[in-house]
């Protein structure tokens, strides 16, 4: 049925914008509305016939701790195929049920499970959908004023409200105990990528910047922020790990790229420089730092990852080390 609290619970959901905030409360407005014990949000990534599933967030009990990965692609594969809700029984006492979420001409970008003690009837089954239909709307629009047309990516645009809340996440991870890790910030850029445009044409440019999303977007962690910053170029912001886990994540950008079969092509780079991100540092001191790494890997030639600390630490590059001129807005 639905009630005033349940009105206000999605209204509640829809005051968010942060998309972590968003799935969470989702989350809770299931728990307290549809007595779901467990809440499960998985993205979907597919690539040619295969399918990779990615949690995003998991909030109560952990709907999924019984099923193997071969048992729960055989469970979710009616609603990755054919975008249908699919409720199933673990074990006594327990359902799952599977919902589509954000469908496209493929399938569904992700699914949400809910564990419950028994089996939803098909009046909640109706308001749940309904609830995801609004909320997939209102996502929908926000991405269409925070997202890159072509590679999906967060734009420009988005990257200084986001990078103000990168930084708070840095100052309250500055009042913590040491082990918890750190902020990053990387640029990225595609290599003689100008020549691939003039050789190919622009729409063949096209697809390399999706392609190459796409395998960045792979090799990072559903928590971590990818935008596209402009042209060839893109920004990773890493938040909670330590310094030889953010090299190696660098690195692993840089190679999953450089290994990857791109049409006509076969081989194509990315430089890449990053940098540590302070509690007070501001989006532009960290790009300027973060271009001069970059700028130092292409002048190395190119298809290389420096961190701007430690080149300055190693005598490579100035403290003051001129960046090329970077417009933010």
């Amino acid at each position: 049925m639905i009630t005033p609290r349940l009105i206000e619970g999605v209204a509640d959901t829809l005051a968010h914008r942060d998309r972590s905030d968003l799935d969470h409360s989702i989350a809770k407005l299931l728990r307290e509305h549809f007595d779901a014990l467990g809440v499960t949000i998985i993205e979907i990534q597919r690539e040619g016939a295969g399918v990779q599933l990615q949690p995003r967030m998991t909030e109560g009990l952990d709907c999924l701790r019984n099923l193997t990965p071969f048992e729960l692609l055989s469970h979710l594969d009616p609603c990755l195929r054919d975008g249908e809700t699919v409720q199933l029984e673990v074990r006594s006492g327990s359902c799952l049920t599977v919902f589509p979420i954000g469908s496209d001409r493929i399938g569904p970008r992700a699914v949400l499970v809910t564990e419950t003690t028994s089996a939803l009837p098909p009046r909640d089954l109706r308001l749940v959908h309904g609830v995801l239909r609004i909320v997939g709307n209102y996502v929908a629009a926000l991405d269409y004023g925070e997202r890159d047309s072509l590679t999906g990516l967060l734009n420009r645009k988005t990257f200084e409200s986001q990078f103000e809340r990168f930084r708070q996440q840095t100052r309250r991870q500055g009042d913590r105990p040491r082990g918890n890790g750190g902020s990053w910030l990387g640029l990225l850029d595609i290599d003689h990528f100008k020549s691939i445009n003039d050789r190919y044409g622009h729409l063949f440019g096209d697809e390399v910047l999706l392609l190459v999303s796409q395998q960045v977007r792979r090799a990072l962690r559903t928590s971590d922020e990818l935008f596209r910053f402009g042209g060839e170029e893109f920004i990773v912001m890493l938040h909670g790990v330590e310094e030889p886990a953010a090299r190696a994540v660098f690195e692993r950008l840089r190679t999953s790229v450089e290994r990857y079969d791109f049409p006509q092509l076969g081989r194509v780079t990315l430089s890449l420089g990053w940098t540590a991100v302070a509690p007070h540092d501001g989006p532009m001191s960290c790009l300027e730092r973060a271009d001069a790494a970059l700028y130092f890997a292409k002048a190395q030639g190119r298809n290389r990852a420096y961190s701007h600390e430690e080149l300055v630490a190693g005598g490579r590059l100035g403290p003051q080390a001129a960046a090329r001129e970077i417009e933010l807005f």
